[in-house]
């Protein structure tokens, strides 16, 4: 009982950031949408132009930006979790422009008095936020493609794209059974170094 106690606890105190993390993937989302519903606009208005090698350049290189990007996505924010987690273990992680997180829900003064948790959540914050970057910016990169070449493939690949920031929406369970996860890692990696 005093794991699930601790559990709706540490949901119910990260709603309110959890829910600023909401509207950043949100807008995220809607910005490379409603690019992608322009630029459909803008060629339905122009005349079909004859494909050329310009266009078929554009639309591989905007395979290449989405393959690049759900890559660095991964792996970019996995080292960023890594590297955060061993110095929230180590006592030398800080944010440098605080948290908006402390019991009462006001600001907070200081990263030394973030407990492990709320560090947690800031890398959880962060890490969403920059697999949402690069995603995002490979997701303009194919719609300015579709726009300028007319490729199917880009625009494609442009919503695929806004599809997978998307899917980084953070539900309050997965978040906290992300930072448990990260308790338990954190623990053993100090049992690993004594």
């Amino acid at each position: 009982m005093q794991v699930a106690n601790s559990t709706s606890d540490l949901a119910q105190r990260l709603n309110p950031a959890i829910m600023t993390l909401r509207i950043i993937v949100v807008a995220l989302v809607t910005g490379v949408v409603a690019f992608g519903v322009a630029a459909i606009v803008i060629r339905m208005q122009q005349a079909a132009a004859p494909a050329n090698d310009a266009a078929e350049l554009l639309t591989i290189l905007g395979i290449a930006a989405a393959l690049l990007a759900l890559l660095l996505s991964r792996f970019v924010s996995g080292l960023f979790v890594a590297n955060s987690r061993r110095q929230i273990a180590s006592g030398q992680f800080g944010s440098p422009a605080g948290s908006s997180l402390n019991q009462t829900g006001g600001p907070q003064s200081s990263p030394g008095q973030l407990g492990d948790d709320d560090k947690l959540f800031t890398v959880y914050q962060t890490k969403t936020i920059l697999s949402a970057a690069l995603l995002e910016g490979a997701g303009f990169f194919n719609i300015v493609a579709f726009l300028l070449g007319g490729s199917p493939i880009a625009l494609g690949l442009g919503l695929l794209l806004a599809l997978a920031i998307a899917s980084l929406f953070p539900r309050t369970s997965r978040v906290v059974e992300w930072i448990e996860s990260q308790r338990r890692l954190m623990a053993e990696e100090k049992l690993l170094a004594r």
